[in-house]
């Protein structure tokens, strides 16, 4: 068994485990196709997890901002529901108390396996590292208004009405 296989087969583990210490009536669809649980009907809902990046991400930087940016980016996903049917799910049971029953060798022992894979591609928003804040060099000034805002218009399509109007003006009537 790869050292891939192995992470995927002790995470699949660790998420059943929680699953059953939180009585979470959600499953997870993990990046190879296989659900926790392992029998997971196929119109119940679920968190999908495109890769293995993510899980590395999220262990690296725990916040709520990492996984908001790992939405953006479709590298987690629901399936069969939103926000609001996993907001409803959830239960009364406090955090603290779900740590005190959870196997934490499990957790240590599968977490630890995957912080140093790779976190995938650039997150969406996210500062770069060769960015730096601008010098106010015409020439500059020139060439970021037209990365932001020269782009064709199948992409104003995407939000614009047909007439293709937009305005930032504040309009009281």
């Amino acid at each position: 068994m790869s050292r891939a296989e192995s992470r995927l087969k002790n995470l699949a583990k660790l998420l059943e485990h929680s699953r059953e210490r939180l009585g979470l009536d959600v499953g997870f669809v993990l990046w190879d196709g296989s659900t926790v649980p392992a029998a997971l009907p196929r119109d119940a809902l679920a968190i999908r997890i495109a890769d293995e990046g993510v899980i590395a991400r999220l262990i690296r930087s725990p916040k709520r901002e990492t996984l908001a940016l790992l939405w953006l980016a479709k590298r987690i996903d629901l399936r069969n529901g939103t926000l609001f049917d996993l907001a409803h799910l959830r239960k009364s049971k406090r955090t603290r108390d779900f740590v005190w029953t959870l196997d934490r060798g499990l957790a240590l022992r599968t977490l630890l396996a995957f912080l140093f894979v790779p976190g995938g591609p650039p997150l969406p928003l996210q500062t770069q590292a060769d960015e730096r804040p601008s010098g106010g060099d015409p020439t500059e000034n020139k060439g970021n208004i037209s990365y932001h805002y020269d782009v064709s218009n199948a992409f104003y399509a995407l939000w614009l009405d047909k007439e293709m109007i937009y305005t930032c003006a504040y309009c009281t009537d």
